[in-house]
């Protein structure tokens, strides 16, 4: 909440919300509850860290024949720890499940996507260029090309 205006109407819808509450605060018989979240907003992943993810994932799609689908799950699991979590139902139970690459902020993608450049270059031998490397534009072109021309498959 950086910008002033935000933080100026956030103080103000406040401030009337704990005016109304103690307003209402003597009377029995009302059931209107107020609520305020203040969360710290983490840094999201950057649009650059979201493109070059995708263009690996095309990239791996496209050498290995699989979908862009399954290999964003080979993403996950490579990043297991990231991404799956666990949380207990209605009946207290509990249960696994994967949290989307959008939930990510900017250090856990920067993460990811380190482990994933070492995963593809170690355990599947593809070499993968980043946005730092020379080469890197004429891959990202090629690889935008052939993802055009497979687009049925991935």
């Amino acid at each position: 909440m950086l910008n002033p205006v935000e933080l100026e109407k956030f103080e103000e819808r406040t401030r009337a919300m704990i005016t109304k509450a103690k307003k209402l605060q003597g009377d029995y018989y009302n059931e209107k509850f107020f609520v305020v979240d203040l969360k710290e907003r983490q840094q999201s992943r950057t649009i650059q860290q979201n493109a070059y993810l995708w263009v690996t994932i095309t990239y791996v799609a496209i050498e290995e024949g699989y979908t862009k689908d399954y290999i964003e799950q080979e993403f996950k699991r490579v990043n297991k720890d990231v991404f799956l979590r666990e949380r207990e139902n209605k009946q207290g139970k509990t249960f696994q499940y994967w949290r989307h690459i959008p939930d990510l902020d900017k250090e856990e993608m920067s993460l990811c996507i380190d482990r994933w450049l070492h995963h593809c270059s170690m355990e599947r031998g593809l070499y993968i260029p980043t946005p730092q490397d020379h080469a890197y534009m004429v891959w990202q072109t090629q690889v935008e090309r052939q993802a055009e021309l497979n687009k049925e498959f991935l």
